[in-house]
């Protein structure tokens, strides 16, 4: 009998997910998903990895050790992930502003453009050279 409660308290602790991360809100409200549908939660929540945030008008942080911390904003939904994503000697990612920084302008190849003028201003080039040589030609053909 003692040998199957060890057991049963061993299955019970193998089937609770580990914590990955701890979740809170800076300012808006922040919603958690961990596979029941997103639900608000008022202060912070150890969450697993998988789990969903998503932030209404504010940011929240995820805390995935005490060395590295995700600030995240509005706009998407974040995903947990298993490992702490900061590189050695990053404390925090600020997803904040890098989510919504516009990106820069696509480079425009000019080489065709100036190609193409290129070869009109030769092409004019040419004309005029020829065009003049058959204005200054005898009307009688000498």
């Amino acid at each position: 009998m003692r040998s199957m409660t060890c057991l049963a308290a061993a299955f019970a602790l193998l089937s609770v997910p580990a914590t990955a991360a701890t979740v809170g809100s800076q300012s808006g409200e922040l919603m958690i998903n961990s596979g029941a549908g997103f639900q608000v939660v008022r202060s912070s929540a150890e969450v697993a990895s998988g789990a969903q945030i998503m932030v209404r008008n504010g940011t929240a942080v995820i805390s995935y050790s005490s060395t590295c911390s995700v600030r995240v904003g509005p706009g998407r939904v974040w995903t947990v992930a298993p490992a702490a994503p900061c590189s050695a000697g990053v404390a925090m990612l600020d997803m904040t502003s890098a989510m919504y920084q516009q990106a820069p302008p696509a480079p425009t190849d000019a080489t065709p453009l100036l190609i193409g003028g290129g070869a009109l201003v030769i092409g004019g080039v040419i004309y005029l050279a020829t065009k003049g040589d058959d204005d200054k030609a005898p009307a009688s053909g000498q």
